[in-house]
Order: structure tokens, then sequence, then C-alpha cells
């Protein structure tokens, strides 16, 4: 019986890691912060937002991103519900930067009630804590 629950607390823990490692590239964290804004987990969009050192110290802006980012995902999620919900996103393209520390990546999605494909273009910069998103 210890085995099974050290194999279980080992497989959690491994899982745990492997779901905060998502954004290792900046294809994993476009897709990652795209299924997040669809879904209206705004705490993780906004995790998922590069602040510069300076931002982080100035009075009253990350308040003021945190409540413009609740609207738009709100507003994304109520889209994604109308259209049956998200079906699927796909990597359309990726360029980087000369050296590689930024990226633009283009993204498919798809949703439920529609073939449509629904282009759009996420800026991202990579950081010690991963690649985020330029806002």
């Amino acid at each position: 019986m210890k085995k099974i629950v050290s194999l279980l607390i080992g497989l959690f823990i491994t899982l745990a890691i492997a779901a905060c490692g998502g954004n290792s590239s900046p294809e994993a964290a476009a897709i990652a912060f795209t299924k997040a804004v669809y879904s209206g987990d705004s705490q993780k969009v906004i995790s998922m937002i590069y602040l510069s050192e300076q931002d982080k110290k100035e009075a009253g802006v990350q308040d003021i991103l945190s409540g413009k980012i609740k609207l738009i995902v709100s507003h994304a999620k109520e889209a994604a519900d109308k259209n049956g919900g998200l079906k699927n996103i796909s990597i359309e393209d990726v360029k980087y930067d000369d050296d590689k520390k930024s990226a633009h990546v283009q993204i498919g999605v798809t949703f439920k009630n529609t073939e449509q494909i629904k282009k759009e273009n996420v800026y991202l910069i990579k950081t010690d804590d991963g690649w985020k998103v330029k806002g």
C-alpha cells in the first residue's frame, strides 16, 4: 500500500512539474495562453504576461493590467461559449528574432460550432521563468 501511495505522489509531482514547465517554448506558451483566455482563466493569463521591472515598480500598473485582462478574458470566454467552446488550437507559424529571445507565434483557433479558423498573433519574450506574452 505504501508503494502505491508513493507511486501516486511521485506521479502527481511529475504531472505538476510538467504542467508548470509548459512555457518552455514559444509555441507551448502561446497555446497555454490562448487556452487560458478562451476558458476564462484570467489568473493564468495574468501570470503569463511579461512586465518589466520598471512596470512592476510603477504604482497601479499591475492593478490596471489585471482589470483589463479580466474584462478581455471574460469577453473571450463568452465568445467561445457562444460558439460551442474551444475545439482546437494549432500553430500556424513561428518567427524568432535574431537572438531567439522573442518570438511571434501565429495560431489558429477553431470552435466546436464552426469550422472557420480564427488566426491570432501572440508575441512572446523569453524570461528566466520561461516564455511570457508581451503586453
